[in-house]
This record gives structure tokens, sequence and C-alpha cells, in this order.
């Protein structure tokens, strides 16, 4: 699923971009039907491995619209657990969530807690 605005197709390919996750599976599926016909474009995607293993379904933004699109989704009464920053450079991904100034991380698992960390697919 996704909405309007820039092309979806673009998004799909983008090698950095922001991931919105949520506590549960219901969340996820308020905030595609908040965004639904929207201005802003996403994309629904399974939660990448290194950020999360919890809820399996996030949203995939424009980078620069991760942080507007938790905000107009948060003002609508929907739950946003994290915003993440991911960068993918061949096999390498580096994850930086954006709500905390925690340190970085490296490794495999969720990246909970915050902070920047690199992992390998």
């Amino acid at each position: 699923m996704t909405g309007s605005g820039q092309p979806t197709r673009q998004l799909l390919d983008l090698q950095e971009f922001g991931v919105l996750t949520f506590p549960a599976t219901a969340h996820a599926l308020k905030a595609e039907r908040t965004l639904k016909g929207g201005e802003r474009a996403f994309v629904t995607i399974p939660t990448p491995r290194e950020i999360s293993r919890s809820c399996g379904i996030a949203l995939k933004v424009w980078p620069q619209e991760a942080e507007a699109v938790r905000q107009y989704l948060q003002e609508r009464g929907v739950e946003v657990e994290a915003v993440y920053l991911v960068a993918r450079d061949g096999r390498e991904v580096k994850v930086l969530r954006l709500d905390d100034g925690a340190g970085a991380h490296s490794g495999g698992g969720g990246a909970r807690g915050g902070g920047e960390k690199s992992g390998e697919d």
C-alpha cells in the first residue's frame, strides 16, 4: 500500500529512507488508513530486522519527511513506537533512531534503546 505524493517507485528504490515502527500491528494498520489519500508518500513494508523483531509491519517514508509523518500520525491518535533513518550500502546497513541521543551500536538484533548501529544482511 502507498500514499500519494512523490512517486512510489522512487520511494521503493531508496537506499536511504525513514522507517516508522509501531507497538502492534493494529497501530501500523491505523497509520496506513490515516495516511491513505494524504499528501505524504509511504510504503508498507516488513519491519527491517536491523530495527526490531516486534511488530512485523512498518512504514517506509522519504527520510526528510519522517518526523513530519510521525507528528501527523500522533496528532490523529496513532501511536508510533519509533522513527529511524536507514542507509543501505550493499550489504552494510546503518540505522539511526531519531527520537533519542544514545550512542552508536553495532551488531544484530533490534535497535531498541536507540542510537546508531550497523549490521549486514
